[in-house]
């Protein structure tokens, strides 16, 4: 057995402390060291506290940062819609007969307040307000509404508009060009013009609904699309029953047309089509854009007429648009179509000069294309 020397152990060890039991450890810490602890401990709450503040700043402003960069990123591209539109409005000639004209021209205080007066055969028409204002103008319709007015012809109640509005050609507007279009006429100042209606001699021509396809690219496509939204054959293109005749697409009219308001006598529109000796084959492509953006003829006289009120929107068309349209013209089928030569007169010009003193009209015509 073990027991006895166990206990023997347990006497000696007992003896040699004297006899006593150890003193009890004291768990308590001095007050001071409590204290200091504590201190610690709060300390290192605020720490975590401020911490989590901060983390919490560094995200609402990680957030406003990118709210600022979003309403920035916005801003930026409402005013480049805004400035698209800007420049459709441009090529399509919208100010032109939504300005009245007064003795001295254009009235440029009253643009897009429409009051335009065209006496025709058919009727005198007066163009309407497209300007902000909401009692005489557009200001209360919707977007959809003006869109529907531009590619479809149609007021808000549905009815139809005279054709004397270019819609048979803004059909063709794709879905980013006409809402670009809206957005820069939202930001046209209202001006105050009640004009009058219209009651014309004239059918009303409904179309198909707008597909609104994107906008070409391709040189020749983007130069058709361009001139449909310039309605070139509007004038360039002879009349028939249901609109233009297509068989002779921008190979000039022969039936004239007279503008009163401005001068004496008719306008041809001449062939513009490549044809070698009566349309523009023989013009080089620097004299095509210069006849489109500075209304010159080969000569470097002025051309009359209706394009001298496009200038102001076609001096804008960029140089790779201008190229589009040159490329479009040059795929034209070659029409021979001689044109007559126009006897048009401005009010207070000099008289028209005698055939054969035009050195700039097409060869084997007698007009100007």
């Amino acid at each position: 057995m073990r027991i006895v020397p166990a206990l023997c152990l347990s006497l000696l060890t007992l003896a040699a402390c004297g006899g006593k039991k150890p003193d009890p450890v004291d768990a308590t810490p001095p007050p001071g060291e409590v204290v200091a602890k504590a201190e610690d401990a709060a300390e290192a709450l605020e720490d975590v506290a401020k911490a989590k503040d901060d983390a919490v700043a560094a995200v609402a402003a990680a957030d406003a940062s990118a709210a600022a960069a979003s309403v920035a990123a916005a801003s930026v591209a409402a005013a480049n819609l805004e400035l698209h539109g800007e420049y459709i409005a441009a090529i399509s000639g919208c100010a032109l007969c939504h300005t009245a004209i007064g003795p001295n021209g254009p009235m440029l205080d009253k643009m897009w307040g429409g009051g335009l007066e065209m006496p025709e055969v058919f009727g005198t028409w007066h163009s309407p307000n497209i300007s902000q204002d909401k009692k005489s103008g557009i200001g209360g319709w919707t977007d959809q509404e003006i869109i529907n007015a531009v590619r479809e012809g149609k007021r808000p109640d549905g009815s139809l508009l005279y054709p004397i509005m270019p819609y048979t050609f803004y059909n063709r507007m794709s879905d980013r060009d006409v809402k670009a279009l809206v957005a820069y006429l939202r930001k046209v100042p209202a001006v105050e013009n009640v004009v009058a209606g219209n009651d014309l001699k004239l059918p009303k021509m409904p179309v198909p609904a707008a597909l609104g396809a994107e906008s070409p690219t391709e040189p020749v496509t983007r130069g058709e699309y361009l001139t449909t939204l310039m309605h070139c054959a509007a004038c360039h293109t002879a009349m028939g029953p249901q609109g233009p005749d297509r068989a002779k697409w921008l190979a000039g009219s022969a039936e004239g047309m007279e503008i009163q308001q401005f001068g004496e006598g008719k306008l041809y529109a001449p062939n513009i089509t490549p044809h070698a000796t009566t349309g523009i084959g023989g013009w080089t492509d620097a004299e095509i854009i210069a006849a489109i953006k500075e209304l010159k003829h080969k000569d470097g006289t002025i051309i009359r007429g209706p394009m001298q009120l496009y200038m102001m929107g076609w001096s804008r068309i960029s140089k790779s648009d201008m190229r589009a349209i040159v490329a479009y013209l040059r795929s034209l089928p070659p029409i021979d179509n001689p044109i007559p030569r126009s006897t048009f007169k401005p009010h207070g010009s000099k008289p028209p000069e005698a055939p054969g003193a035009d050195a700039g009209a097409a060869p084997g015509s007698d007009t100007k294309p």
